[in-house]
């Protein structure tokens, strides 16, 4: 499994930035070499917000992407949080360790990425 150490984007107003979708294009990147190095597309990263606003955080972008928490109580209260049974992001889910296994690399980058 290959880790991301550092994945930072201007993320202060995500839907008017310039570089949306730079940090989606780094992630496919880094599942191609994931794959090209015999690790299927098998990916970790530690998420964490270094900005002052709330309402982006990277745990949701790499939650998008495919990416599971490793401890599976967060993913729990990421699933109800995605199905509106809490408002706001609870806070134990601003931050973590996470991981894309190789099915759920498949499904998000299948289309472009040869298997």
């Amino acid at each position: 499994m290959l880790k991301i150490e550092v994945l930072r984007t201007n993320n202060n107003s995500v839907k008017a930035s310039p570089y949306k979708g730079i940090g989606t294009l780094l992630v496919k990147h880094a599942v191609e070499e994931s794959i090209k190095k015999g690790f299927g597309g098998k990916l970790s990263a530690y998420a964490i917000n270094l900005t002052e606003n709330r309402q982006v955080t990277p745990t949701l972008f790499y939650e998008q992407l495919g990416f599971q928490f490793f401890k599976e109580e967060l993913n729990k209260l990421m699933r109800a949080f995605r199905l509106g049974y809490e408002q706001e992001l609870p806070e134990q889910l601003r931050a973590g360790d996470m991981f894309l296994s190789e099915e759920n690399a498949k499904k998000t980058f299948g289309f472009v990425v040869k298997w």
